[in-house]
């Protein structure tokens, strides 16, 4: 990145007071491995580098729950996401009950690629959690692509 740069942010992590996923900021200085924008408070600040992109970062256009929650405490749902760039992605929604259920009737491991385990499973829990992952850059990495 370079003077001038026009870059977006693709990850807030501890910087959500100061800076907002998806939003397009300047360069404005570079140092290695930092760059200086304005923030969304428009105060100069210098900021890791590689929390910022120059492509678009996709924004989630819906989020559905594909099976319908029977237990709140005891349950596992298949989620889809849409992307507003036509991208679909798939996690596994499931609580440590039904984990441990797994463990008693079935077999002693469990793999899982795009899982994300709970105490309780309802639609605001699910939201809250895959909000959280896309804020944090995680939501693309730990899901399943259709």
């Amino acid at each position: 990145m370079k003077k001038g740069d026009l870059v977006f942010c693709f990850n807030e992590s501890i910087y959500g007071d100061f800076i907002s996923k998806r939003n397009q900021y300047e360069v404005i200085e570079c140092k290695p491995d930092q760059i200086r924008i304005k923030n969304d408070n428009q105060k100069s600040v210098w900021l890791p580098d590689h929390i910022f992109t120059k492509n678009v970062v996709p924004e989630i256009q819906s989020i559905n729950i594909d099976d319908k929650i029977q237990n709140e405490l005891n349950d596992c749902v298949e989620v889809t996401i849409k992307f507003n760039n036509g991208e679909r992605h798939f996690i596994t929604f499931m609580t440590t009950k039904w984990l441990n259920n797994l463990f008693n009737e079935h077999r002693n491991f469990v793999i899982g690629s795009g899982l994300i385990l709970l105490q309780k499973i309802n639609k605001e829990v699910i939201e809250h959690t895959i909000n959280i992952m896309d804020k944090q850059n995680e939501l693309i990495e730990q899901s399943n692509k259709y």
